[in-house]
C-alpha cells in the first residue's frame, strides 16, 4: 500500500514538472535521466512507476485500436446501407 501511495506521489510530481514546462529547458525533454535516477534510488517504487506508465500507454493503445475498429465498422455499415438504399431506389424505378 505504501508503494502505491509513493507511485501516485511520484507520478504527480513528474506530471506537475511536465505541465509546468520545466522539462523543456533540458537537452533531453522526455525526462529520462530523472526517471532513471529515481529507478536507481528507489527500485521498488520505480518498478511500480514504470508499470503504471506502460499500463497507461497500453490502455491508450487499446482504446485507439477500438476506436479505429468501431469507426471502420460504422463506415462499412453506412456504405452498405447507402448501397442497399440506392439499389432499392433503382429497383423501384425499373418496376
Amino acid at each position: 500500500m505504501l508503494y502505491g501511495i509513493a507511485v501516485v506521489i511520484v507520478n504527480g510530481i513528474f506530471y506537475l514538472i511536465i505541465r509546468s514546462g520545466v522539462n523543456r529547458r533540458y537537452k533531453c525533454p522526455n525526462m529520462m535521466f530523472p526517471q532513471t535516477a529515481f529507478m536507481i534510488i528507489a527500485p521498488h517504487v520505480g518498478h511500480l512507476f514504470l508499470i503504471n506508465q506502460f499500463f497507461i500507454i497500453y490502455v491508450v493503445d487499446w482504446l485507439i485500436g477500438l476506436l479505429a475498429l468501431v469507426l471502420a465498422f460504422i463506415l462499412a455499415l453506412g456504405r452498405c446501407t447507402y448501397l442497399a438504399n440506392m439499389l432499392n431506389r433503382i429497383q423501384c424505378k425499373m418496376t
